[in-house]
């Protein structure tokens, strides 16, 4: 189609898909597959002025905005079916993600894990996770991350996957992988589960079982990866690199090669200054670990996690690379809300869902506004770095933990951005 044989007055937006107005003014487009795609300014600028019917200002654009309006078009983001439909593009923080820490139990009692035994067990009850999920739904949000502790450990478990994907929220699940049994991956397939994150710390049974101090954990996620892959699901392996496992990150690579589809996410390990029982003691990260992340990195990047892309598509002027705060927010099984798991201490709370809704904690928490407020160009040295566009600061809890201070650097990234 020719951009002149376009009669701008015969389209509309398509009544089926479902468009957000972010803060940044670009437009979050959502289509019946629940494929997520986010506009640049002069598509969302055009949707815009066909949401308000001012058809007498698109025949007045130039020659590109006609170009963009076919590719519009062509992803049936406008089509000719009249529906008469407005939208609300009011810009707005869109929350798009939510952690559900559904327990903070888990079978496994890994070294680095930031959770102590003695943790309050009262948790929120499956009807309290219902309400949450209703309460996402009408927020519009995208994804639904379930995790813990152990998420596959709760009785309601599938009750509540199947739930949210009734609600058409993806859902991407966070395991140690002991309970991917064959029974409990078909459950997953037919309940329509997304995404499954499984963390791995070692390329060997030794390495990792020692790190999860658990036996047998490194066999069954072997075991339960071709299962996963020719059920079809987008399974990332996560690698938290520290002194103990470093020597084996290379082989981690070589052994998810062996799979066609599976991606792999590598971190550094952040001393998190709240381990318990002295379990972590000998665990660091070192700068020539940091030069083999990097490395593996420029080296595997086909196979590597696409999962903070979004994260990508504001612009730089926002904080840390993880998106907390800006489209993300963490509920832990106790109801409260934070930006991330680690960043758990008083002075970094948003709410708790105990006392206010998370409708309220996420336009109105004092934290979040006066974390909102800020922009890269707050954090010394990162207001004159030339990767802050890619690096945004870096972590924030391990920034926080470095200098007690959320508007803070993170060092590490920067090792891995220079």
């Amino acid at each position: 189609m020719d951009h002149n044989e376009i009669k701008i007055e015969d389209y509309t937006i398509n009544s089926n898909i479902t468009l957000k107005k972010r803060i940044d003014k670009k437009i979050s487009v959502v289509n019946q597959d629940g494929v997520r795609e986010v506009l640049d300014i002069g598509a969302s600028y055009l949707l815009d002025l066909f949401n308000a019917r001012k058809f007498d200002i698109i025949t007045q654009l130039n020659k590109g905005s006609h170009t963009e309006i076919k590719r519009l078009i062509d992803k049936g983001i406008l089509v000719t079916d009249k529906s008469n439909k407005i939208f609300d593009l009011t810009p707005r923080w869109t929350l798009e993600e939510v952690f559900f820490e559904l327990s903070k139990r888990c079978n496994l009692n890994c070294k680095h894990c930031y959770i102590p035994e003695d943790i309050n067990k009262l948790e929120l009850t499956f009807d309290d996770w219902i309400k949450l999920t209703d309460i996402c739904a009408t927020l519009g949000v995208y994804m639904i991350k379930l995790t813990g502790g152990e998420p596959m450990i709760n009785s309601y478990f599938f009750d509540l996957v199947e739930y949210i994907k009734s609600k058409n929220i993806k859902i991407r699940l966070y395991t140690n992988g002991s309970y991917l049994n064959h029974e409990n991956i078909n459950k997953l397939k037919l309940l329509g589960l997304d995404e499954i994150q499984i963390s791995m710390d070692g390329a060997c049974e030794k390495t990792h079982d020692n790190f999860r101090n658990t036996k047998g954990n490194f066999s069954r996620i072997l075991t339960a990866l071709p299962l996963l892959e020719s059920n079809g699901f987008a399974v990332t392996l996560s690698f938290t690199v520290s002194s103990f496992n470093v020597k084996e990150l290379d082989n981690f690579i070589q052994l998810v090669r062996n799979y066609k589809n599976i991606k792999v996410v590598v971190s550094p390990y952040i001393n998190y200054h709240q381990t318990y029982q002295n379990k972590n003691d000998f665990l660091d990260i070192k700068d020539e670990d940091i030069i083999k992340i990097k490395n593996c990195f420029n080296e595997n990047k086909d196979i590597w996690s696409d999962k903070t892309r979004y994260y990508l598509s504001y612009s730089n002027k926002y904080i840390g690379f993880c998106g907390m705060g800006v489209y993300s927010l963490y509920i832990d099984s106790n109801g409260k809300v934070m930006l991330c798991p680690l960043l758990n201490q008083e002075e970094n709370l948003v709410g708790d869902i105990h006392e206010e809704s998370l409708n309220n904690l996420w336009e109105h928490s004092p934290l979040l506004v006066e974390y909102r407020s800020k922009t890269i160009a707050d954090i010394s040295d990162c207001n004159t770095c030339s990767n802050s566009y890619t690096c945004r600061g870096g972590c924030r809890a391990r920034a926080f933990f470095k200098h007690k201070n959320l508007l803070t650097k993170d060092p590490i990234s920067c090792k891995m951005y220079i």
